[in-house]
């Protein structure tokens, strides 16, 4: 039977049949999963979808984050699930082993994140923006930026963001007019700018870094 937020019967066959997700246990970063792997890791999605998410997706999209006395309120899941997740691994649950995570492919973590944002986009974006902003850390950041910020980013105790539009453009990316110029790396750009979305929550505290090029990505499949 479909859930009211998202068909898991419709994922596992783009998953398993049309992508064949389970082919990746060949590679060796991988091989430590299984089907079995892949099919737990879509169920505590939805479990945890079901459960904490979906409750209150009405009560979030009615009730939006405030800015009072200085300070930015968020709806108390928010906290509940950056600690949740930072408590599963899930916000890093698809780095290396070496970095505290599972070695999980990224296609089947794009299918949790993608059940989360089913059954509430507003909460999801907290836990898995924190996993964007800790893989530019890891892909170019130097080891005391990674040595600083991943590991409680990746605890749920830190919290990233995304901060690249400006005030006339919104989410239209395509609207921004930044002016830069390159010089030596990194290149830099002038004008004005804010984080979009993910205000900080009660619990957790937003990371900022300045990143430089000097380490590669690892596989993220």
């Amino acid at each position: 039977m479909a859930e009211k937020f998202i068909s898991l019967r419709n994922l596992q066959f783009l998953l398993y049949e049309h992508l064949d997700v389970a082919a990746l246990t060949r590679y060796p970063y991988f091989a430590d999963h299984s089907k079995e792997t892949f099919d737990m890791v879509l169920e505590t999605a939805m479990r945890m979808s079901r459960e904490m998410l979906f409750p209150v997706f009405g009560e979030m999209d009615k009730k939006p984050p405030e800015f009072r006395d200085g300070k930015v309120f968020v709806h108390p899941v928010a906290a509940a699930v950056m600690k949740a997740c930072g408590e599963g691994g899930w916000i890093g649950a698809q780095a290396p082993y070496e970095l505290g995570g599972q070695q999980i492919p990224n296609t089947l973590m794009t299918a949790f994140r993608g059940i989360f944002s089913a059954a509430n986009y507003s909460a999801s974006i907290y836990p898995f923006l924190t996993t964007g902003a800790a893989h530019l850390i890891l892909s170019f950041g130097a080891k005391d930026l990674i040595d600083a910020y991943v590991p409680k980013m990746f605890a749920g105790e830190w919290q990233g963001t995304m901060a690249l539009t400006e005030p006339q453009a919104g989410s239209s990316l395509t609207s921004r007019r930044p002016p830069s110029r390159r010089r030596k790396a990194p290149t830099k750009s002038r004008g004005r700018r804010f984080s979009s979305p993910a205000p900080t929550t009660s619990r957790p505290r937003t990371s900022s870094t300045s990143c430089s090029p000097g380490s590669t990505a690892r596989p993220r499949a």
